[in-house]
């Protein structure tokens, strides 16, 4: 099963295509379709959002600032994860 990733931002895609160089399967996700568009060239599936992620990876990894957006990546988030 594939790894989902949420925020391909600054730190967020060098971290996924350092993952997915390595072989390891993802499903990812950003606010911005910009950010996931190196991911798509290589083949990575990219997710419609981020509850779809959540849907498509049974472990998932995060690399997103302290922003508005948060809010709506946490709405799909099982389990309290995140700490105000």
């Amino acid at each position: 099963m594939a790894i989902g990733f949420i925020g391909l931002g600054v730190m967020g895609q060098p971290m996924a295509l350092n993952l997915v160089r390595a072989g390891t399967d993802l499903v990812v996700w950003n606010r911005s379709p910009e950010g996931s568009a190196p991911l798509r060239a290589l083949g990575v599936p990219v997710a419609d959002t981020s509850a779809d992620v959540f849907r498509r990876a049974q472990t998932r990894q995060g690399a997103a600032p302290r922003c508005h957006c948060i809010p709506r990546v946490r709405t799909f988030i099982p389990e309290p994860i995140f700490q105000e």
